[in-house]
C-alpha cells in the first residue's frame, strides 16, 4: 500500500515495507519502458545497488523475460548506475557493477552496449575525461526517465556526503568510515575502499524523475531534517527540493519522525 504524507517540501510516500516500495519503483520503471516504446523511443533508467531493492530486480527481470510473449521490450533500454568503487574496472569482481550483474543485468535482456558503466580503475587525465564522458552520456542519451538513489545512514545522497554543493557533477569522492560501512552493509558485506566515483546532485537533478529511497529507523531523523524550504548542502536530501518530479519512498520506520 502506498500513501502520501502531504504538505512537505519533498513529495513523500510511505509503503508497507521496503519490498513494497521496491516493487512500486519497478512497476514505474516498467511503465516508462512501455511509454517510451509507444513513443518509438527507448527509456533511460538509472539504477541503484542495494540488498533492500531485491524485489525491484526480481520484478524487472520477471516482466522482461520474453519480449515476443508480451514481456517488456528492454533490448534498447539505456541504463546507468550512479556510483562505482575506485580501483575497480566495469564488471570486475568486488565492483558495484559486478554486484548488479549478478542480481539484475546478467539476468535481464537489456543490451550491455546501451549501458554506461563508471570505471573506477582510471586515474589522472583519463579519469577526468571519463567523468566528462559520463556527463556527456547523460546529456546525449538522457535525460534519465527514472533515477533511483538511496539516502544513506550518514545523510549522504548516494555517495554525495553532507557539504556537497548543489552544482556538483560526476567526480571522485572520499568516503568516510561511516559511509563505507553503510555501503558495505547495503551490499551484503562488500569490501568498500576509501574512494568512489559518483554522479553529483546536479547530475541526478537532470533526470526527469528522481526517486530516493530510505528504509529503517536510522533514516527517520535524517528525513525530517531534510524537509527544508530550500536546498541546504548540510542535508543532501534537501538538494532535491524544487525538482519537478521527485518522490521520496519510505517504509514506516523511516517515516516515523514525520507523523
Amino acid at each position: 500500500m502506498k500513501r502520501e504524507i502531504e504538505f512537505l517540501p519533498l513529495k513523500t510516500f510511505v509503503f508497507d515495507d521496503a519490498a513494497d516500495a521496491a516493487e512500486s519503483a519497478a512497476r514505474e520503471m516498467a511503465n516508462w519502458v512501455r511509454t517510451r516504446r509507444y513513443q518509438r523511443a527507448d527509456a533511460v533508467l538509472g539504477f541503484s545497488a542495494a540488498d533492500s531493492l531485491g524485489m525491484l530486480y526480481q520484478k524487472i527481470v520477471e516482466m522482461s523475460v520474453d519480449e515476443t510473449k508480451g514481456g517488456l521490450a528492454v533490448s534498447g533500454v539505456r541504463t546507468i548506475v550512479h556510483e562505482e568503487l575506485m580501483g575497480f574496472a566495469p564488471g570486475s569482481p568486488g565492483s558495484i557493477g559486478r554486484w548488479l550483474d549478478e542480481r539484475l543485468f546478467g539476468r535481464w535482456p537489456a543490451q550491455a552496449k546501451h549501458r554506461f558503466q563508471l570505471d573506477g580503475s582510471l586515474e589522472g587525465e583519463a579519469l577526468e575525461a571519463h567523468c566528462a564522458a559520463c556527463e556527456e552520456w547523460l546529456k546525449n542519451e538522457g535525460p534519465v526517465d527514472v533515477m533511483l538513489v538511496p539516502l544513506r545512514s550518514d545523510g549522504s545522497l548516494g555517495l554525495n556526503a553532507p557539504g556537497t554543493p548543489l552544482n556538483a557533477r560526476t567526480r571522485v569522492v572520499d568516503l568516510s568510515d561511516a559511509l563505507r560501512a553503510d555501503v558495505s552493509s547495503s551490499l551484503g558485506g562488500l569490501d568498500v575502499p576509501a574512494r568512489a566515483l559518483t554522479l553529483g546532485p546536479a547530475s541526478i537533478r537532470g533526470s526527469k524523475r528522481v526517486r530516493v529511497y530510505a528504509f529503517g529507523e536510522d533514516k527517520a531523523e535524517l528525513v525530517e531534517q531534510a524537509m527544508l524550504p530550500d536546498p541546504d548542502p548540510a542535508h543532501p536530501l534537501s538538494l532535491m527540493v524544487g525538482h519537478k518530479d521527485f518522490e521520496l519512498l519510505l517504509d514506516p520506520a523511516a517515516a516515523s519522525a514525520l507523523e
